[in-house]
């Protein structure tokens, strides 16, 4: 099965609409079959993208640095727990499970995460899908930002052009639909 990487808030303080949205898109590609690796927490909307999951029968992967005990619980449904040592271990470990990428509303983590993977992007080492769920332009500051790098030159390859951006929760699945299947088709000509 195919595992998404959802890059989440973990704040709990956050409006009801991003929970909401938040709920749909998991809903959604849980149930297209998709199974979930993420940072493990169970808080925000992180838990409640996982709790969606879940619901759905899907797996969970739940990878949460050991510095974090006490501070927050891991999600207690996940089928696996992987406890690292650190903010930076624990992205590897989601990448290596992660057969597609997709950043929901957040701060600083999940911009920091997002930015990992469209870094990993512009070198070409990072193959599969990244997406981000921009909803009333939540992102725009962000986006300007990169339309700035490119337009001073500071970037090869456009950084629009390798991501997916979307702002309503139905668009994700056409996204993911065509990645898998494009894989399915190179693994059947393997």
């Amino acid at each position: 099965m195919p595992t998404i990487c959802v890059f989440a808030a973990s704040s709990s303080a956050c409006d009801e609409k991003y929970r909401i949205w938040a709920r749909q898109i998991a809903r959604s590609i849980a149930q297209a079959g998709w199974d979930l690796v993420f940072g493990g927490s169970n808080m925000g909307l992180m838990a409640i993208v996982a709790e969606t999951f879940k619901k759905q029968g899907r797996r969970v992967i739940s990878v949460i640095p050991s510095s974090f005990a006490g501070r927050c619980l891991p999600f207690p449904q996940s089928d696996e727990i992987i406890e690292v040592e650190s903010l930076r271990i624990r992205k590897e470990i989601m990448e290596k499970h992660a057969d597609a990428y997709l950043a929901l509303t957040g701060g600083c983590g999940t911009l920091d995460e997002f930015n990992e993977i469209l870094t990993l992007k512009h070198l070409n080492m990072a193959p599969e899908p990244l997406l981000l769920f921009n909803p009333e332009n939540y992102w725009q500051p962000f986006l300007a930002m990169l339309d700035r790098f490119d337009l001073e030159r500071f970037s090869r390859t456009p950084s629009r052009l390798l991501f997916q951006e979307f702002d309503n929760p139905a668009s994700v699945l056409s996204t993911l639909d065509d990645f898998r299947l494009e894989r399915d088709k190179i693994t059947d000509e393997q």
